[in-house]
């Protein structure tokens, strides 16, 4: 039995290739295997929100990131037919705002999966070498409790011949990105909770001219019949749409059935012929099925992404959720596996998602019916997207691992979506951004993101006086004094008002000044205050304490004794 890898990835989708960044940047070997013969091509899942984007800063590939991005398109809503008297009205989605610095950013942007995908698969190859292995299934796996390994059975496809290989092998973990029709889900037994619509679009991507690049359009209206088409450029400079067409009125199977069907029933709804529509390049049929599970780990198999939870597109929270999955258990897996923590912290796992992702069906859900509402064309409708789906709200203020010496609540009444744009910042919140920070030793400016990293968990001690010299001392002796090996997994920085003298204590450690007021100001503190944040290497504020025993009582609960 062959054993290459501490990890099987089974699915090489936007969240099975993020966790497989993830772990290979912290060292841990890493397998990627999808049974397709060719990689996805199309635009679904193609809205990228900003706690996204931040935690790709985080990640340190958010330029290659941003360069593929564009703008959300500004809607234009016609009747159906179009007639002569063009749109009866424009707007956004989803606002596009003003830069503010308590976020490292908090604009939507579009980013086709396809090419999400691509992006990171040439991550992960150009650092580690690591290729998706195509038309590789698996065909079974087992565990055993004591064990410290998942046995699997793998068929591979030769693409040469097209022979057909089998493969036993041991894996340490195992982790299901296998879809909504999760294989590994449905061996595993998993209940899959939720319930199904009667609402279902054709989606897909085709060729077409004549259609405004600057605008997102759309036909009608779910009551009777409805298309929308958004512009966009593919990687080969052709002019495409991403379209959505379905309704109560209009049969989506038939649409599906053909080209032919495809087109004519997409001028029925527009009403005139003024579109050219050329290639047909993916299309399918999504249905109204918003489920997910209650436990997304069995023992070292793991389930994230649409293996755990599927949603309606509406709000653009399917992709970016499995990316905060990949997020939540990289740092988690990574310990547990270097048996730098006990395997308990793979248990919060479960327990720190779980009620975001039923938070956030919650929300995608009223937003669907919302858009399957018997309201009229020219109304705001629902199209609209509030701020809380960027995603800046999630926050894991009741787990059991975060430690906050600030507010003393239970945790009654926290909403794991979006309390955490109640105007407090709290243990388990996301951790706010802060520019204008200047580096005592170089004088280099940078901002709180830029010391962030997926490898580190980060103290930042926030003091308003000479105490942080003190605060500093104290917590890097606990630290060597209880875990002296796993000094490297904590950085640390200390950051003083902006008007400080650091002289005396330059080069004693790294300090930070406060250039621009903003951390202090973000991260809450009054005159005179002094502030410990643990930043764990998901972005989320494992501690927010006064002192460094309450610090170091937070690392008690991650590290191994």
């Amino acid at each position: 039995m062959s054993s290459v890898a501490d990890a099987l990835i089974v699915g090489a989708g936007p969240a099975g290739l993020a966790l497989a960044l993830l772990l290979l940047r912290n060292g841990v070997s890493v397998r990627i295997i999808d049974k397709s013969k060719t990689f996805e091509i199309g635009q679904r899942g193609a809205g990228i929100h900003p706690r996204t984007l931040e935690l790709y800063k985080i990640l340190g590939i958010l330029p290659k990131v941003e360069n593929r991005t564009s703008r959300v398109p500004t809607l234009r809503l016609f009747t159906t037919p179009e007639g002569d008297g063009g749109p009866i009205k424009e707007m956004e989605m989803i606002d596009f705002l003003p830069e503010r610095l308590e976020y490292h950013r908090i604009n939507t942007y579009i980013l086709g999966q396809d090419e999400h995908q691509a992006l990171l698969r040439e991550c992960i190859l150009s650092e580690f070498g690591c290729v998706v292995e195509q038309q590789t299934e698996l065909l079974s796996f087992e565990q055993y409790p004591g064990q410290d390994h998942v046995s699997v059975c793998l068929s591979k496809t030769q693409a040469e011949s097209s022979s057909i290989v089998s493969e036993t092998a041991a894996f340490s973990w195992l982790i299901g990105a296998d879809g909504a029709h999760s294989f590994i889900r449905k061996q595993l037994g998993l209940s899959f909770l939720g319930q199904s619509h009667d609402i279902d679009l054709a989606v897909g991507d085709i060729e077409v001219e004549g259609l405004d690049p600057n605008y997102w359009s759309v036909w009608g209206d779910t009551t009777n019949k409805m298309l929308n088409l958004r512009p966009y450029t593919s990687t080969s400079g052709k002019k495409m749409g991403f379209y959505m067409m379905g309704g109560a009125n209009l049969d989506t199977q038939k649409a599906n059935q053909s080209y032919e069907t495809l087109v004519e029933t997409a001028f029925n709804v527009i009403g005139k012929r003024h579109l050219q529509f050329g290639k047909l390049v993916a299309s399918g049929i999504w249905r109204a099925n918003v489920r997910m599970v209650d436990k997304m780990a069995e023992g070292r198999v793991f389930l994230l992404g649409d293996a755990a939870h599927v949603h309606s597109p509406t709000g653009g929270q399917g992709m970016n959720s499995a990316v905060q999955d990949a997020f939540n258990l990289a740092w988690k897996l990574t310990l547990v596996h270097k048996k730098l923590a006990p395997p308990s912290l793979l248990d919060t796992y479960t327990s720190e998602r779980v009620p975001v992702i039923a938070s956030i069906l919650d929300m995608t859900t009223a937003l669907m019916k919302s858009n399957w509402a018997k309201v009229n064309i020219s109304k705001q409708g629902g199209w609209a997207r509030n701020f809380e789906v960027r995603q800046f709200g999630i926050n894991y203020r009741r787990s059991s691992i975060v430690i906050d010496g600030i507010y003393e609540d239970n945790g009654e009444g926290v909403d794991p979506f979006r309390s955490g744009l109640d105007g407090t910042l709290r243990a388990g919140d996301r951790a706010p951004e802060a520019p204008g920070l200047v580096d005592t030793m170089s004088g280099e400016r940078k901002s709180i993101y830029d010391i962030f990293t997926a490898v580190h968990h980060t103290v930042v001690i926030l003091s308003s006086s000479v105490t942080g010299t003190a605060l500093y001392g104290g917590l890097q002796a606990g630290l060597a004094s209880l875990w002296p090996s796993n000094l490297d997994l904590v950085k640390t920085v200390v950051v003083y008002p902006q008007n400080t003298d650091p002289t005396p204590i330059i080069g004693a450690f790294p300090i930070l000044l406060d250039g621009d007021g903003h951390a202090f100001k973000n991260y809450h503190l009054e005159a005179g205050e002094d502030r410990i944040v643990v930043v764990r290497p998901d972005g989320y504020i494992g501690a927010l304490v006064r002192n460094e025993n309450q610090a170091l009582n937070y690392f008690r609960h991650i590290f191994t004794a």
